[in-house]
């Protein structure tokens, strides 16, 4: 990494830059974990993924074998904890390195990191590759692994529903992380406290619409409550007001914020699940790439 601001770690100390990407990938784990509905089969969002893609776009391309064997023994271990079959975990580890590395590889010879969440087109960009085009190809091989080892039935549901879910985690994880790592100390100290004041508030607004309207619909039969789309006009205003990195650093607040809570009683079925999912993906992209004009 070059001395503007980016996390020089990841140039300088790759053996400890892997260390730190295989303990992400482990609270990853175990977030997706957590985000599982009791009665369900799905996360409502997988970070694992999401989190390795993110630093292996921070890191030097030859650096990269590193996280994958940093990677490899956490994931096997997290997946045979729980219960996970040796062959199963083996072709989930495949799946899910494929589709990180293979969206680093692509954003990184498409666009720079400087480029990616600044502009239009990386945006664009981002949102074709890393959060549609490889969770896509890789869902096809996911599935297939899953019904390949017995894991489970219906190869489109389950293709449906891990790109619902990675496509999400890549959507709310990565442009925070990256933005955030590549951003100069400089440009944190010319900020107005004012305008730190404004975003703490709006943090605090967006927090306080979730926990109403999910409050509100605690007792109502309907799972997914139509006040989920008041928090449409707060992520605008993070868009106008904050740019990229705002918009993103408030959307993985909001985000985590409606999946906890969802998770406590809202979401039933796959069908909330998948409702939910594919608002907060519509609501993500939207809010980034409206940023991004802005700017």
């Amino acid at each position: 990494m070059h001395h503007d601001g980016r996390v020089i770690l990841f140039a300088t100390r790759p053996a400890a830059a892997a260390l730190l990407t295989a303990a992400a990938y482990w609270g990853g784990t175990h977030i997706g974990l957590l985000l599982t509905p009791s009665n369900l089969a799905v996360s409502l969002m997988w970070p694992p993924n999401a989190l390795l893609l993110a630093l292996l776009l921070l890191a030097p391309m030859r650096h990269w074998p590193w996280y994958v064997l940093a990677v490899l023994p956490v994931h096997l271990l997290t997946q045979l904890w729980h219960g996970i079959p040796l062959l199963t975990s083996a072709g989930w580890f495949v799946t899910n390195i494929s589709e990180a590395v293979l969206g680093a590889y692509l954003l990184r010879r498409l666009r720079s990191i400087d480029e990616l969440f600044h502009t239009f087109v990386g945006v664009l960009l981002f949102l074709a590759v890393g959060v549609a085009g490889t969770t896509a190809l890789t869902s096809f091989l996911d599935a297939a692994v899953v019904v390949g080892t017995g894991m489970g039935q219906g190869y489109w549901d389950l293709w449906c529903h891990r790109f619902a879910s990675n496509s999400l985690a890549m959507l709310t994880l990565v442009p925070p992380i990256v933005t955030l790592a590549s951003s100069s100390v400089a440009s944190f100290r010319v900020v107005r406290p004012a305008r730190y004041v404004e975003g703490g508030l709006l943090t605090l607004a967006a927090l306080f619409v979730i926990n109403w309207m999910f409050a509100r619909h605690a007792t109502a039969q309907a799972s997914i409550p139509e006040l989920t789309y008041t928090v449409l006009p707060l992520m605008f205003w993070a868009a106008v007001r904050f740019g990229p990195m705002g918009v993103s650093l408030v959307q993985l607040v909001s985000t985590a914020a409606i999946l906890w809570t969802a998770l406590n009683g809202t979401v039933v079925s796959i069908d909330d699940v998948l409702a939910l999912q594919l608002f907060l993906l519509m609501l993500s992209g939207l809010s980034l790439s409206l940023a991004v004009v802005i700017s």
